[in-house]
């Protein structure tokens, strides 16, 4: 099993520093902001390949942007 992890603020691809040579089991998001005033934010996985994720970013008003994120992954 490889373990990884980071803080990702820059575009909507994360790069894993390792590169899974099986398979990425699975990926959690942890917004650094919570919420604007009056919008929660929810990161969500869009895509999960075994060198990068794609994710976005939503508010309760259907508003895109991109917060910060903590983000770990675990595969093989």
């Amino acid at each position: 099993m490889i373990f990884q992890w980071g803080y990702h603020n820059s575009g909507n691809y994360i790069t894993f520093p390792i590169k899974f040579e099986h398979k990425c089991i699975n990926v959690e998001l942890t917004p650094s902001v919570t919420s604007w005033a009056g919008d929660e934010r929810h990161p969500f996985i869009k895509e999960i390949t075994n060198s990068y994720i794609r994710y976005e970013d939503r508010g309760v008003d259907q508003h895109y942007g991109l917060n910060p994120v903590y983000w770990s992954a675990f595969g093989n």
